[in-house]
């Protein structure tokens, strides 16, 4: 049956990591989908450009690939409840699997990694994407 993943994490928690190596064992049937890469293909710039395009082109790109039968993760943050919504109802959708994989790991850690990425967020963002996700999760 084909999943649709969703990963869920502050920056520099495994997501990319864990999405790549999943897709590289059965690359024939799955595909990874990433909004931070979608923004620099678009755009060529990372952050400050039309979320509505890259959101479209996100949502399109998943689409096509569940409907030519592969499995999809998509690989972001996903930190606030309601952006689980539109991934649900799309699985349901195309009765694939949903599957949502949190990643947590110490912020101390997420920084460390951070610090060795060729585009890192800092670790100011780290800790505020950190509070963002555990005020959430009271709510």
């Amino acid at each position: 049956m084909k999943q649709l993943i969703i990963t869920r994490g502050i920056p520099a928690s495994g997501k990319s990591t864990w999405a790549k190596e999943w897709v590289a064992e059965d690359p024939d049937h799955r595909v990874r989908v990433n909004r931070d890469e979608l923004r620099h293909m678009l755009f060529n710039k990372w952050h400050g450009v039309n979320e509505d395009v890259v959101t479209s082109v996100e949502r399109a790109a998943v689409i096509a690939a569940i409907r030519s039968g592969q499995s999809v993760v998509v690989d972001a943050t996903h930190l606030h409840p309601r952006s689980l919504r539109p991934w649900l109802d799309m699985a349901d959708r195309f009765s694939a699997l949903f599957v949502v994989r949190d990643f947590d790991v110490p912020d101390e850690e997420a920084i460390e990694r951070d610090a060795n990425r060729a585009k890192p967020v800092g670790g100011d963002v780290i800790r505020i994407m950190r509070e963002k996700r555990n005020r959430l999760q009271i709510s």
